[in-house]
């Protein structure tokens, strides 16, 4: 007795669960051009017509949002007042043949009973199509760590969280996945509507590692990727063998390889960092008279006597100069651990000097022609999709005693904390200028940091209006039509351009200058192996490029370097050598202007403002033909 109560309950219970079917029409309509074959009918059933005679017509059944095979679980019944004569599985359709000429209801169990009532009496030998679907419920997933990507049913639908409405009695599988963590994964069926919650958590995949380097600051990297700097406190590393690498400039990196295993910790407290010793030596400087200026690289180092320490070993020209002498410059080759020393007697003149010597005037000569006014004859730069440009052979110099405007010998030259120097009478050079234009009448009284009129030349550093070189003839550069380069330029040459080699800039050290190397379109990876290329990011020291490697692998096949030569605010020089601020010829407004800004670890090459006063750094281009 009691089994039969239970057996009831069970039952009973089972009535309510399933009493619906999450079964739903879709669509249901007559197939205009389709005649069904009733032979073929009779040759399957024995018969094409029910037992009224009512010749028959075809349902095919069909799934959306469920799967095709699900149809194979489907029982098909009608109710009285119309007959099914034959039924079978047919591509992935349930086809289901019934009597015409009659109105009635067909009967579909799935978890349940759906009933289709035919909306009209059917046509003999004509086909219809009904298009089931199942209702939805919502499935909810919850992760942890956030970070975990979530799947359902092989489709991505979230991270961390996620929500998806999925058809009611069929099953659907769920995965949740994160790096360095093992993924879980699982099937959920719903049997009604309604929403449904799963919280995941993910073990980890990994342990623990700490470095603690002396010195502190250095890079380290796990795998070749750099992660962090030292002290590195406690971050996750994937379980297995890595290769950890600790790297700081002038020191010999340090190198291990560890086994991590799952939660546990990698202690590498006692990383000591050996200083890589670089070959140094001096020069001590006399000269004849004293109170020579001396300048070496483009950077003025004092008056003689001097005894300068602490320079790399290699070969240095020194310039000496000295209002109402020649100038005057001798080599001087510095050894690992010795004082060289030089003494020069300088020759009396009535002419004045500039400090640091130019080439020879080039006058009327076509500046398309005067390749020693470029930095290469073969460094041409895409500024933008139907203009290209070279660039002059260094930054721009200006002589306020005779008015003359010339190129630094070299590319890395800067004037540098002469520049503090300004006057209409100065006979040195300066190389940082602000920015005018001829919306003041063609003077600029913030030209040189006062209120000082120079002429003709101050009508333009970087402006829109006049070029450089329309009114000024450039002394050791030749021609007239040399102009400076658009903010959207800048940009362009920077940040968009495509070159053969993929490579636009990479921040270095050259000849013991900081700056910034502009490789040009068809530069190719075979001259010289750079680190860490079009990475606004990257420090100076990630390349270091000596003055002969310039020369033969940089200069030779086209590149640009611009030295990191400070910038000037009013009579205070700031940041030479490690900050780099050049003009555009794009203003901002009557008191602003872009610039191309740059430091070590830090890039500005997208609107970058700048008060139009201050002295930034002019490096000026000439157009290509095309």
């Amino acid at each position: 007795m009691k089994r039969h109560i239970l057996l009831s309950v069970f039952v009973l219970f089972g009535l309510v669960a399933f009493a619906q079917s999450p079964l739903k029409t879709v669509s249901f309509h007559k197939n205009p051009n389709e005649i069904v074959d009733l032979r073929e009918l009779k040759e399957k059933a024995g018969r094409d017509s029910d037992m009224d005679g009512n010749k028959a017509a075809r349902i095919r059944i069909k799934a959306q949002g469920f799967e095709e095979k699900k149809l194979l679980d489907f029982t098909v019944f009608p109710r009285p007042g119309i007959e099914v004569i034959y039924k079978e599985f047919q591509q992935g359709e349930m086809w289901v043949y019934v009597s015409s000429k009659v109105q009635g209801t067909l009967v579909i169990k799935y978890m349940g009973e759906f009933e289709f009532k035919l909306p009209s009496k059917l046509e003999p030998k004509c086909g219809y199509d009904l298009v089931l679907g199942m209702e939805t419920a919502t499935l909810v997933i919850r992760a942890t760590p956030e970070s975990s990507d979530i799947y359902i049913d092989n489709e991505k639908v979230g991270t961390g969280y996620a929500s998806k409405a999925v058809s009611i009695g069929t099953e659907h599988r769920w995965k949740v996945q994160c790096l360095d963590y093992f993924p879980k994964e699982g099937v959920k069926l719903f049997s009604g509507r309604g929403e449904e919650s799963i919280d995941v958590e993910l073990d980890p995949n990994f342990g623990y590692i700490t470095v603690v380097s002396d010195p502190a600051g250095a890079e380290l990297y796990v795998d070749g990727k750099k992660v962090g700097t030292t002290p590195y406190m406690f971050e996750h590393i994937s379980r297995g063998q890595h290769r950890v690498e600790v790297k700081k400039e002038r020191y010999n990196p340090y190198v291990n390889v560890v086994n991590v295993k799952i939660g546990e910790t990698i202690q590498l407290n006692d990383v000591k960092l050996t200083a890589i010793r670089v070959p140094m030596g001096s020069m001590e400087l006399t000269s004849n008279p004293t109170g020579a200026v001396i300048t070496i690289n483009g950077r003025q180092y004092g008056q003689t006597p001097k005894t300068l320490t602490d320079f790399e070993v290699g070969t240095y020209t020194v310039y000496f100069s000295k209002e109402g002498y020649q100038n005057l410059s001798q080599t001087v080759e510095v050894k690992d651990g010795k004082k060289e020393t030089l003494a020069v007697t300088m020759t009396k003149t009535t002419v004045p000097q500039p400090q640091v010597p130019t080439t020879p005037v080039v006058s009327n000569t076509s500046v398309a022609n005067n390749h020693s006014a470029f930095s290469s004859s073969s460094g041409v730069f895409s500024v933008s999709s139907n203009n290209k440009v070279r660039f002059a052979k260094g930054n721009l110099q200006y002589q306020a005693s005779t008015k003359t405007w010339r190129f630094a010998e070299h590319q890395w030259d800067m004037i540098g904390d002469a520049n503090t120097n300004i006057s209409s009478s100065y006979s040195g050079w300066i190389d940082l200028f602000g920015w005018g234009t001829s919306g003041y009448n063609g003077k600029n009284p913030w030209m040189m940091g006062q209120s000082t009129d120079f002429g003709d030349g101050e009508r333009d550093i970087a402006g829109t209006n006049y070029d450089w070189g329309v009114y000024n003839t450039i002394s050791n550069g030749g021609g007239n039509s040399w102009r400076t380069l658009t903010e959207d330029e800048w940009v362009y040459v920077f940040d968009t351009r495509s070159t053969s080699s993929g490579i636009r800039y990479a921040k270095a050290i050259v000849n013991g200058v900081n700056g910034v190397i502009l490789l040009p379109d068809n530069w190719s990876t075979s001259n010289y192996s750079l680190n860490n290329t079009n990475d606004s990011y990257a420090h100076f020291g990630s390349n270091r490029i000596s003055q002969t490697d310039w020369k033969n692998k940089f200069e030779a096949n086209g590149a640009v370097f611009l030295p990191a030569a400070g910038f000037r605010y009013g009579i205070g020089v700031c940041d030479v050598g490690s900050n780099g601020m050049y003009w555009s010829a794009s203003y901002y407004n009557s008191s602003n202007a872009y610039t191309l800004d740059f430091k070590d670890y830090m890039f500005y090459y997208k609107a970058h403002v700048m008060s139009r006063f201050i002295g930034h750094s002019v490096r000026l281009v000439h157009d290509v033909e095309n």
